[in-house]
């Protein structure tokens, strides 16, 4: 699950990138998680995080040590932020994005690219 990836596979449906927020309104959400983890690290000082088990958000049947899950949430947060900076460094930045994100505005452009830019 870190970057950059060695394998690809499709998000689970849960996880599906929400197409009708702005840029500044997904830049402001992805800080504000990482305020939220950064808060539950601190909580969890002190905890056996070896023993603490703890379920999937998405998959309940998945159980790993919450040591695990705080380790797999900041490899998948590395993982976006490589993906970003390779959409930045991509040469044909920016254009509309492929289905299904599609987002196209009246003219036929990408709404997101356009507020991201």
């Amino acid at each position: 699950m870190d970057a950059p990836p060695k394998i690809k596979f499709k998000a689970p449906q849960a996880y599906a990138p929400v197409l009708n927020l702005s840029a500044a309104e997904i830049v402001e959400k992805f800080f504000l998680l990482q305020d939220e983890m950064l808060s539950e690290l601190g909580e969890a000082k002190g905890i056996g995080l070896a023993r603490v088990k703890v379920s999937n958000p998405v998959t309940k049947w998945l159980k790993m040590s919450l040591g695990q899950e705080f380790a797999l949430t900041a490899a998948h947060e590395r993982r976006h932020l490589w993906q970003a900076w390779q959409v930045r460094e991509d040469v044909s930045f920016p254009c509309p994005p492929s289905p299904p994100y599609k987002s196209l505005d009246a003219s036929g452009g990408s709404v997101f690219l356009k507020k991201l830019l």
